[in-house]
């Protein structure tokens, strides 16, 4: 075995931390945290819900790599992650500013939109910045080192900041709360710019065609990108991203505003998290191995089936004892979010080529993004029917065990069509390589 040290070591590291970095400021600005801030804006809990569930269509920013791949470039990557961090940033120091309610829920939707789009402008570039520095056959250890590190520092991070949180509320210092908030983010923020600032960039490869349609004569832009749409591989795993992403909005909008309403502190949200964090930072090394020893079809379908159990225990989480299930989710979703999280971007690179699937990754982020937003706002209509659990004649349901059953149901049917329709195809390199084998 070739145990050559990886010239791109180096890099990887600055670029593992920099993911660490990021997923701490996602984390201050995104389920329970943001839960949080929207319920100190006094929003009702359906118009909550389809708030935390905006930064779904964050993803819509990734279509604009079908109009300029230049947004996969290192200074692109750098320039939309300041725009998009300044926005977070300014949500924390916008909370204690006076102002009406109407001009601050409208400034903090503006930033919340502007936030998670323009970050994801260059993700399918910056996804594959990494993966291509770590190589084939590697892209599994490197995802599995960069999410231990985010898992670690990121939970690590938000256990601190929820008790720090708790401990201003109890003084009745929450404006203060905000602005410490805004100022630590700023720090993490320089941080995180500053990795990817000294990261080099991944070389690029030439562009290899596996496809008929691929051996047109190579045009600019979105003529090029969309041809991804007449990939019958590429269809399958858009389907997958939309119906993975519509069984995950539907409910988990709704979650954060509904563990607040059942009694826990944002202290005590932050220790599930962190148990769930520990719960994948333990799981993440067999996980991203089963992706590259047997595929990531059957990696994702096994994650796949995890997020269906979890669910299971939220159809059940009602005030009582049973809101405890929530543990029993969190720890299901956050060990199946380890192959999750990388899925679009090695499935792919698995099933498409090398200059399809960049445009791929794009395309079918933003079909999930919008996807999930349009199934939290139908998941909004049970909320306010549900209002007090009181849907059902002489049985107490809420909303969110209702929205949970049809999540599972979803996913049920998603293991279904991995294992009819994604799992036979044939991979990238297994085509590539027959077709060589056939060549006169």
């Amino acid at each position: 075995m070739n145990k050559t040290r990886n010239p791109n070591r180096s890099s990887l590291l600055l670029l593992s931390f920099e993911a660490t970095l990021e997923y701490m400021i996602t984390l201050l600005v995104s389920g329970n945290f943001l839960a949080a801030m929207v319920k100190e804006v006094g929003l009702s809990e359906a118009l909550a819900g389809i708030l935390t569930a905006v930064t779904s269509l964050g993803c819509i920013g990734q279509l604009l790599i079908l109009f300029s791949p230049r947004l996969g470039k290192k200074h692109a990557i750098f320039l939309c992650n300041l725009i998009n961090q300044l926005a977070f940033c300014a949500l924390y120091f916008l909370m204690p500013v006076g102002m009406s309610q109407g001009l601050r829920v409208a400034l903090f939707v503006g930033l919340i939109l502007l936030g998670n789009i323009v970050v994801n402008f260059a993700d399918p570039g910056k996804v594959f910045w990494g993966l291509r520095l770590a190589g084939d056959g590697h892209r599994g250890g490197f995802t599995a080192l960069k999410e231990c590190l985010s898992l670690f520092g990121g939970s690590s991070f938000t256990v601190v900041m929820g008790l720090l949180a708790d401990s201003f509320r109890a003084a009745g210092r929450v404006k203060e709360s905000f602005l410490v908030f805004g100022f630590v983010m700023v720090g993490v923020v320089t941080l995180q710019l500053l990795c990817l600032l000294f990261a080099k960039e991944a070389k690029e490869e030439p562009e290899r065609e596996a496809e008929p349609v691929a051996k047109e004569k190579k045009t600019k832009g979105l003529r090029d990108s969309l041809r991804v749409l007449g990939i019958p591989a590429s269809r399958r795993l858009i389907f997958v991203e939309i119906l993975f992403k519509s069984a995950y909005w539907l409910s988990l909008s709704y979650y954060g505003i509904y563990m607040l309403s059942l009694g826990f502190s944002l202290g005590t949200l932050s220790i599930i998290t962190t148990v769930g964090a520990f719960s994948r930072f333990v799981f993440q090394p067999l996980i991203c191995r089963i992706g590259d020893r047997i595929g990531f079809a059957r990696q994702v379908e096994f994650c796949v089936f995890l997020t269906f159990i979890g669910h299971g225990f939220m159809v059940f989480a009602a005030p009582g004892f049973t809101a405890w299930f929530y543990v029993g989710y969190t720890v299901l979703v956050s060990v199946a979010q380890a192959g999750m999280n990388s899925s679009r971007a090695n499935l792919a690179m698995d099933y498409t080529a090398p200059d399809v699937a960049r445009s791929l990754i794009g395309v079918s982020g933003a079909a999930g993004g919008v996807c999930g937003f349009l199934a939290s706002l139908l998941g909004s209509l049970v909320i306010t029917a549900a209002a007090g659990g009181n849907l059902i004649p002489g049985i107490t349901v809420y909303g969110q065990q209702i929205l949970s059953l049809v999540s599972c149901l979803l996913l049920a049917f998603l293991l279904v069509y991995l294992h009819l329709r994604v799992r036979p195809m044939q991979r990238f390199q297994e085509v590539n390589y027959s077709s060589m084998n056939h060549l006169p």
